[in-house]
């Protein structure tokens, strides 16, 4: 096994023991006040604050009598203080705040401004990118770098998991986008439309669900992209409906990942307890072994992907290697 290998089996196993401390929730009490509790209902944070909100990577969002709102870690430290007008949840170590000029940044999880305050609104970063809207009202996609991916522009985005979106074109149009904002295909709003998608389960892991997504003449408001309506279903999936957007997700492949991405050409990549890559086939089926650092899509028949030391290859639908690049 190589040495990048051998970090990332330690850097799961690490993963793994932090997710073993105790799991709060925010509960209110009689006053409105809100604090959290254990599984048990065991207080285990007062009830001070006016709002607090769940634990996502360690940090929970509360709301001081001023309004403003900062970040408490599981013991009840406030690790960023209530400085801010609004803010997301953390996500993949970003959570977007908005400042008094009501313009919308990012900070990481120790408070530090690390994408400059310049937008309208912001989702929160769903894997590898956020949408963000700018000052004529327009959303893009952009990395953690705030680099921006693609120079089209959409009166909506909508968020589908890890990294996929729905975007509104200027025209109207509704399409499936990658994780860049470039678009896949272009829906037909006059009936449904149904893909393959990543998806996430209970347990944190990751597999994939037939996702269907169809347009109804009924609008449901939602700000800043998030959905106003969220439905679990029998099936263990949900319903989302956000304006006149009704996306419903049945899982068929149990999630036994720990990322995965779309469908292309049969195929589609995920990430094993080591963080590398393989692919699967439409049933579930590991066909090529996760080996890689990083792989990419297939296109025409074969993909592009990284080993440790960086080397580029080129492999067909078998995995066997037609190319490289050093």
């Amino acid at each position: 096994m190589s040495h990048k290998s051998k970090l990332n089996q330690v850097s799961y196993l690490l993963g793994q023991l932090r997710m073993k401390v105790t799991p709060l929730h925010p509960v209110e009490n009689a006053e409105g006040r809100w604090g959290f509790a254990t599984p048990d209902g065991k207080v285990a944070i007062p009830h001070q604050w006016r709002i607090a909100g769940n634990f996502y990577e360690g940090l929970a969002k509360v709301v001081d009598d001023s309004g403003k709102c900062g970040f408490i870690d599981n013991t009840g430290h406030l690790v960023i203080p209530c400085q801010f007008g609004c803010s997301s949840h953390f996500s993949a170590g970003l959570c977007w705040v908005r400042n008094e000029d009501r313009r919308i940044g990012f900070i990481d999880r120790k408070g530090n401004l690390k994408l400059p305050y310049k937008w309208k609104a912001a989702t929160p970063f769903f894997g590898n990118t956020a949408a963000v809207m700018d000052d004529d009202g327009y959303w893009y996609v952009i990395g953690h770098a705030g680099t921006r991916f693609s120079s089209i522009e959409w009166k909506e985005l909508i968020p589908l998991r890890n990294d996929y979106y729905l975007g509104k074109g200027k025209h109207d149009n509704w399409e499936l986008l990658n994780e860049f904002g470039g678009p896949i295909e272009l829906l037909d709003t006059s009936k449904e439309n149904t893909f393959r998608l990543p998806w996430k389960d209970k347990t944190g892991l990751w597999g994939f669900a037939d996702t269907t997504i169809s347009f109804s003449d009924t609008t449901n408001a939602f700000d800043n992209n998030a959905a106003a309506l969220f439905t679990p279903t029998d099936d263990g999936g949900n319903t989302i409906r956000c304006g006149t957007v009704v996306i419903k997700s049945v899982p068929v492949l149990a999630g036994q990942w720990l990322e995965t991405r779309c469908f292309r050409e049969g195929l589609a990549r995920v990430m094993n307890r080591y963080k590398l890559w393989g692919y699967v086939d439409e049933s579930g089926k590991l066909v090529i072994p996760c080996r890689w650092l990083n792989a990419g899509p297939f296109w025409g028949g074969t993909a592009e992907v990284e080993d440790d030391d960086g080397t580029l290859t080129t492999i067909d639908r078998k995995g066997q290697i037609i190319g490289v690049e050093k």
